[in-house]
């Protein structure tokens, strides 16, 4: 049986990653990009002083039920940080919080030196999110698909084909890039929602926050 737990049993686990990059591409998928003339994802600057989340006794309380209960956490440039604990944990309700999708009771929540929900836009401006709980136009190719949010993130033309290029041989889901998204495993979607979420990751610092159960995730 799947435990329920009570809410607020969140435990924050950091795994460290080399200071300069976001994602570390395997070599050999590097040696694809530029066979094809292509680039790696261009490094962001974590050079920068301070953290990129501060969550300060974060709380969310649904009546008289605390769903997020005291939580604090901090996640520094080239750290890559999840948050585990057993079904209504609260896990949800913190990405929710972080997003700026629902309001907190109390505390405090600085992303990118920015405050949540004061300078909530600017924030979603240099943030993305990967979902195994998002549905894409199943009618689409993954690579129609990765257009659409490609212009919605303002990126076009031969800009967005190059991205889309580069995401599509970083995750390893060229061979499906035509096929349309109804014809996907759950494992070839998580990667296709990746390349969503890292579209607009441009060489500055930005964060993506992916909310995946261990069994979607085979990559």
């Amino acid at each position: 049986s799947i435990p329920t737990g009570r809410s607020g049993d969140l435990s924050p686990v950091t795994c460290h990653l080399r200071p300069t990059s976001y994602l570390l591409p395997r070599d050999h998928t590097i040696r694809r990009l530029r066979k094809k003339g292509l680039r790696p994802l261009v490094p962001t600057d974590s050079s920068a002083a301070g953290t990129e989340i501060d969550i300060q006794n974060l709380t969310k309380r649904f009546g008289g039920v605390a769903a997020v209960d005291g939580l604090s956490f901090s996640v520094a440039p080239g750290e890559v940080f999840g948050l585990l604990g057993p079904n209504g944990a609260g896990k949800t309700t913190t990405i929710q919080l972080l997003l700026g999708l629902t309001t907190p009771t109390s505390g405090g929540i600085r992303i990118l030196d920015l405050t949540m929900p004061k300078d909530r836009l600017a924030i979603l401006q240099r943030v993305n999110f990967s979902s195994a709980y998002i549905s894409l136009p199943s009618n689409l190719t993954v690579r129609q698909n990765l257009r659409v949010f490609a212009g919605l993130y303002g990126i076009r033309g031969q800009a967005a084909r190059t991205r889309i290029g580069e995401l599509l041989a970083l995750f390893e889901i060229e061979a499906s890039a035509d096929k349309v998204t109804g014809a996907l495993s759950s494992g070839q979607l998580t990667r296709v929602n990746l390349c969503k979420a890292f579209l607009n990751a441009l060489p500055v610092r930005r964060v993506v926050f992916s909310h995946h159960s261990f069994a979607a995730r085979s990559l």
